[in-house]
């Protein structure tokens, strides 16, 4: 995969793999800036599904996974997170009208997100598993 020179076009670039209208940068801005680093390059992104007014991210960069989310008056917040190192694998587990990924750290540890497509979920979490085995390009 070609990494973005920076973080905000790589994280656009990973949001828009999923979206059908581009994302705009002023509703993710806060993000880039509280919990990305300088040079940290975001390589998949997955916007999950927070039932009522709270909207769970997926971040997978080349330094770590992060879980954020938005809560009801626009504020994020990071949930957790596991260092690419740490990650062992993630899974999808399917339901009738959302679904769940679960990210597991070798310690054991694990983030958990629901999400509403289960191809743009089930894409995520195929890639993440290649790139985990060294199998991604």
């Amino acid at each position: 995969m070609r990494a973005s020179p920076d973080p905000a076009s790589s994280l656009l670039t990973a949001l828009n793999r999923q979206r059908e209208e581009p994302a705009p940068l002023s509703a993710f801005k806060v993000v880039i800036d509280r919990f990305l680093d300088g040079d940290e390059i975001v390589h998949l992104a997955l916007e999950g599904n927070g039932w009522t007014w709270v909207d769970p991210l997926m971040l997978v960069t080349d330094r770590r996974v992060l879980l954020l989310r938005c809560g009801i008056f626009g504020f994020w917040g990071k949930r957790g997170e596991i260092a690419a190192s740490d990650v062992s694998g993630a899974t999808l587990k399917v339901g009738l009208f959302f679904g769940r990924i679960t990210v597991r750290s070798h310690r054991g540890t694990f983030l958990r997100m629901r999400y509403n497509w289960e191809r743009i979920a089930r894409d995520f979490v195929d890639t993440l598993n290649q790139m985990i085995s060294g199998d991604h390009r």
